[in-house]
């Protein structure tokens, strides 16, 4: 029971980035609390209430099991304690958080099928709660950026650190080597994406500031990682996708409004969707 409990947990995190394996969870966690404890504990918190409300509610047990609830609650229970401290008030919000996501990623799967949930259930959580902590006065944590480490490399690992809002490149190289340790493909492709955050964002006079904090390439990061994934063989959807990845986060930062993962499922959306029409004509003609 304990044992399957720490594997359910583990594949939540590893599901972060739409992998499951334990090991890779378990240095998703690992590099989290590297960079923050507070924010290890906020996603553990959320991953436990969404196992307990999904199991309490019957939810697919091999769902459950594989993280498929959980890995949108630990991102809105991370989002929860980047934005408020810890408090009895943020871990109740926390729970809500594993809760609501578990809600709308069970509406996906059951409502949406064809449509791949991906991170829209922990954006839609987020934005609700900044929208009721805005409408409700209650002010978010801003979190100063310092570091010594401003080269590109720093930038890129910051990018693959910044998938689970941790501005640390010591998180983002942990990310990039569990990866690594499944697939030697997606963790290039996790880098590449990221990389190519610092580049196209650089290139077209975008934030410096965000960029040396990675906000340009996670949700590249993320893009390069499901589209390699979905379509290997199509290079030029891939570097589509992630490049609309990176101009919807300047969207967004221009708005302005919390870009979190939304680039990355909007750009990714609408790749799939082009390769499954290209897929159907091919079969009509």
């Amino acid at each position: 029971m304990l044992e399957r409990l720490i594997s359910s947990i583990l594949n939540c995190f590893s599901q972060i980035m739409l992998q499951q394996n334990t090991v890779i969870g378990f240095l998703f966690a690992l590099g989290i609390g590297v960079n923050s404890p507070t924010m290890l504990f906020g996603a553990t918190l959320a991953i436990l209430s969404s196992l307990v409300f999904s199991t309490l509610y019957r939810y697919n047990s091999c769902a459950i099991h594989q993280g498929l609830y959980g890995y949108n609650a630990a991102l809105a229970g991370i989002a929860v304690l980047f934005f408020l401290p810890l408090s009895m008030l943020s871990c109740a919000l926390v729970i809500l958080a594993g809760v609501g996501s578990t809600m709308i990623m069970h509406f996906f799967q059951h409502k949406l099928p064809q449509l791949p949930a991906f991170t829209a259930p922990f954006i839609i959580t987020t934005w609700i709660l900044l929208i009721v902590l805005d409408l409700v006065g209650i002010d978010r944590l801003v979190i100063p950026f310092k570091t010594d480490n401003y080269g590109d490399f720093f930038a890129v690992m910051r990018g693959v650190g910044q998938v689970m809002f941790q501005a640390n490149w010591l998180s983002g190289l942990v990310f990039s080597l569990a990866l690594l340790l499944y697939s030697a493909k997606l963790a290039i492709s996790a880098m590449i994406g990221s990389l190519l955050g610092v580049v196209i964002a650089r290139y077209l006079g975008f934030s410096e500031d965000w960029l040396v904090m990675g906000l340009y390439g996670f949700n590249a990061s993320l893009s390069a990682i499901v589209l390699m994934t979905h379509c290997p063989h199509k290079k030029w959807l891939i570097m589509l996708g992630v490049t609309m990845s990176i101009l919807l986060t300047r969207f967004f930062e221009i708005i302005p409004l919390a870009a979190l993962t939304a680039p990355f499922v909007l750009s990714s959306w609408l790749i799939l969707v082009l390769v499954k029409m290209h897929e159907k004509n091919i079969e009509q003609s």
